[in-house]
């Protein structure tokens, strides 16, 4: 992995807790359908959660 070649795996690299993570959760499918894009679920930075799902 990148992140431990660069000195950083004990950080980053994965999605589990104590690691750094920004994910975007969106609904559908975004490689098949990139309007997808645009229906954002949830916002994860660093691992903090910054938004919350909005009702649709």
């Amino acid at each position: 992995m990148a992140a431990g070649v660069r000195g950083r795996g004990h950080r980053k690299g994965r999605l589990a807790p104590g690691f750094d993570h920004d994910v975007l959760a969106v609904g559908g499918k975004p490689l098949t359908d990139p309007a997808a894009i645009h229906d954002i679920r949830a916002v994860c930075v660093r691992g903090m959660a910054v938004r919350v799902p909005l009702p649709h």
